[in-house]
């Protein structure tokens, strides 16, 4: 009775182990065959395919750690009691002021647009230089071997 429990429990932990990393594809990778995260066409990784010379591959290093270290930006998200905090200034004694409402919503969505393209614009910059820089680093075999590469 004991060794049909036993077995049981294995061949379940085995089924469970066997569903867990069945989504996996590619060996463990998550992503798959898309390239990660950043997908197919990471400048970073169309580059690796260059014949780089070392000093080459050492200012493309410094400038992938630099490129990466000032993408991380906070993401500050207010707790829903946060976001709730203000509609006490909607609710009069026997109403509710439904048009104050609504201009206080359309101006937190005015604000949060204004912020997302200045967040957009800030990441367009930094991507621009980014692309000038690598490009500035390679000679016009490479470039036209990136160039090429990039339209695959």
């Amino acid at each position: 009775m004991k060794k049909g429990i036993v077995g049981l429990l294995v061949l379940f932990s085995l089924s469970i182990l066997v569903f867990a990393f069945s989504g996996c594809r590619g060996g463990g990778s998550y992503h798959g065959k898309g390239g990660g995260h950043y997908g197919k066409n990471n400048v970073f990784k169309l580059v690796k395919k260059l014949d780089l010379s070392g000093k080459q591959e050492e200012a493309i290093n410094k400038l992938k750690k630099d490129y990466y270290s000032q993408r991380k930006f906070k993401k500050g998200f207010a707790s829903r009691n946060a976001k709730n905090r203000d509609l006490g200034k909607f609710f009069l004694a026997d109403e509710f002021d439904k048009e104050a409402f609504k201009a206080n919503a359309k101006e937190k969505i005015e604000k949060r647009k204004k912020k997302y393209n200045e967040r957009i614009t800030k990441i367009i910059e930094k991507r621009a230089d980014k692309l000038e820089k690598i490009f500035n680093i390679l000679n016009a075999k490479q470039r036209a071997k990136l160039v090429e590469l990039s339209k695959k």
